[in-house]
């Protein structure tokens, strides 16, 4: 006659730990790197590209999700970035012409930062690259103290066309991304439709270089370090669909976003 096993306690689960913060609340969330209302935009736009232009399964693991996240650091992500930013940047998005204001400008960093982040994390975590995750969540914890990106970080911004011609010159500065590799820092690119970010940390002098060489350049708007004078949006120069394939290769890296790669089918053209 078989015996039945005596009930043992259950050893209760050890609670999550936040990606972010490091805080065991019991309650954890995730955080998608974009909004809904982003996505949303993202895929209506892929699905209007001709078919050649991505892969067959590209409509696959359409979320960038950052996973255990506390409530309070999801909760707080939304209200200091996410929600301040949306009405601006759907506006921006569209390719209104804005004013941008240097309170405006810091707001479109913050949440470009803030993004940024977001996926290096999910990327280090993933990987599970202890070192580089622990000193990004440090860093994430600061941008959401301060508010806004640290002083040793710039970004720039551009609109990013449906238009199939290439810009005029190169799209980064001579010199890089190699000058990046052997100094302490790291880059991103996030690429959506109607916009585009580059953000770079590292040591002072070399985010001075990259500041000073972006000034000159009617394809980019500025926005970190802090701006003193607003700024028209979009830029004078837009920036096509080879334009962004190029800055993603240029950086090394493959595209910074919850979609895929676009393989663009035709050689750009020269540009003058």
């Amino acid at each position: 006659m078989a015996r039945r096993r005596a009930k043992g306690k259950r050893t209760p689960r050890p609670a999550p730990t936040c990606r972010i913060c490091g805080s065991k609340e019991p309650r954890q969330t995730a955080e998608d790197a974009y909004p809904l209302w982003l996505r949303k935009r993202i895929f209506e736009w892929l699905r209007s590209l001709p078919p050649a232009f991505l892969p067959l399964d590209w409509e696959q693991g359409s979320k960038t999700l950052l996973m255990p996240v506390c409530q309070t650091c999801q909760k707080a992500l939304n209200v200091r970035f996410e929600s301040p930013a949306s009405t601006l940047l759907k506006t921006m998005l569209d390719g209104s012409e804005v004013l941008l204001s240097p309170a405006q400008q810091t707001l479109i960093a913050g949440w470009a930062v803030k993004t940024s982040l977001v996926l290096r994390l999910k990327s280090a975590a993933d990987l599970k690259l202890h070192e580089a995750t622990q000193d990004l969540r440090v860093q994430l914890c600061q941008l959401l103290k301060e508010r806004t990106p640290a002083a040793n970080t710039t970004t720039r911004i551009a609109y990013f066309s449906d238009r199939l011609k290439a810009s005029r010159g190169r799209l980064l500065p001579p010199g890089w991304p190699d000058v990046l590799d052997a100094r302490d820092g790291w880059f991103s690119v996030i690429a959506v439709p109607g916009f585009v970010s580059e953000t770079i940390k590292g040591p002072p002098d070399l985010i001075e270089s990259f500041i000073n060489m972006t000034k000159d350049d009617d394809r980019f708007l500025l926005v970190w370090p802090e701006q003193t004078s607003p700024q028209r949006w979009p830029p004078r120069e837009l920036l096509s669909i080879y334009d962004v394939e190029i800055i993603g290769k240029s950086w090394g890296e493959q595209w910074a976003g919850n979609f895929p790669e676009i393989e663009v089918p035709l050689t750009p053209p020269e540009a003058p």
